[in-house]
């Protein structure tokens, strides 16, 4: 018969104390991010400009002969109308942007109230740059530096008397070669003191 429905009715008595974490199971928290170094991170962009145009360089004077013709202002001319006008130096510059901005945002923040702190920030903000080029540069240069140089490797075996000749060799071309690069840079002091070394 249809007087008793077909669906028992739920009990509509809740309890009172329940908790959402007795609902819903708790979960383990994912990892987190390490923080983001942007100074380093900007370095890194630096560095890799820096190898970009050093290769825009080379391929415009592909010899040395070739830039030693020209002076090296027309040199410098030459390299920046190259750049504009391929449009790389504004792909170099907007991908610099977003770095400079997060450095700015983390290093400088304090907004500047007037011209005179806008001034002020500006030149900060320049010096610091030309600092952290200044690192980035100093680094590559000091590595070219140790590619070019002959590398002296001890050995831990006994020598005999060619492996010491060679070595001495080896030994004698490394203060010849600094000797010609430093007379190549007019520094006729250190050009004699290898020269002497040797």
């Amino acid at each position: 018969s249809l007087s008793l429905p077909l669906v028992l009715v739920a009990n509509t008595t809740a309890k009172s104390n329940l908790l959402p974490l007795d609902v819903v199971p708790p979960r383990a928290v994912g990892p987190t991010k390490p923080p983001r170094d942007f100074e380093q991170e900007l370095r890194e962009e630096m560095d890799e400009m820096v190898q970009v145009v050093a290769q825009e360089y080379i391929a415009l004077f592909p010899t040395e002969a070739g830039a030693a013709s020209i002076t090296m202002e027309e040199q410098k001319k030459q390299l920046l109308y190259v750049l504009n006008t391929s449009g790389k130096y504004h792909e170099y510059k907007e991908r610099l942007k977003p770095r400079i901005q997060r450095v700015v945002r983390v290093k400088f923040e304090n907004k500047p109230d007037s011209t005179e702190e806008a001034d002020r920030f500006i030149s900060q903000l320049y010096a610091y740059l030309m600092s952290e080029l200044t690192k980035v540069l100093n680094r590559i240069f000091r590595d070219a530096e140790k590619l070019q140089e002959p590398q002296l490797t001890p050995s831990i075996l006994p020598k005999d008397d060619t492996e010491l000749m060679e070595e001495l060799e080896l030994e004698l071309e490394k203060f010849r070669v600094l000797a010609i690069d430093a007379e190549a840079n007019s520094n006729v002091e250190v050009c004699t003191k290898r020269h002497e070394v040797r």
